[in-house]
């Protein structure tokens, strides 16, 4: 027996092609608009990075350590995008996306134990971007 009050499946098929030509129109203001794309993109990780220190408070009570590794990474990534921009010395370019990989991909609890290390490495690099990179370097914070 069918149900007098399932939608007939003309309705459903104008639905989807509504909803497909919302889709495109929204994925055309996207390609147009590059600022949109990035904030969209950065609301994601914003938002995954707050779960995961909630989880992290709940479960291991290590939010704020977590906290303060997602904020270097993002450290690391400026100095990334600065020297590749801005410095044409291959093996310091190579150094800080090598430093940056390798804080990524850690551990929170090999970060807890290397976290001053990361720290006092991330002002050498910009130091070194400075130094290298004169004109178009970064000011140490």
């Amino acid at each position: 027996m069918a149900h007098t009050g399932s939608p007939s499946i003309a309705w459903m098929v104008t639905r989807f092609l509504i909803g497909s030509v919302l889709l495109f129109i929204c994925w055309l203001h996207l390609q147009q608009n590059e600022a949109e794309k990035i904030s969209l993109v950065s609301g994601f990780k914003v938002l995954y990075q707050k779960s995961t220190i909630v989880r992290e408070n709940i479960v291991g009570q290590d939010g704020d350590i977590l906290s303060e590794q997602f904020s270097l990474v993002k450290s690391y990534e400026e100095v990334v995008r600065n020297a590749e921009a801005r410095c044409v010395w291959l093996p310091l370019v190579e150094t800080v996306n090598k430093s940056y990989l390798d804080l990524k991909t850690q551990s929170l609890a090999v970060y807890k134990e290397k976290r001053q290390y990361y720290v006092n490495h991330l002002h050498e690099i910009m130091a070194q971007v400075q130094e290298i990179c004169p004109d178009k370097g970064m000011s140490l914070k």
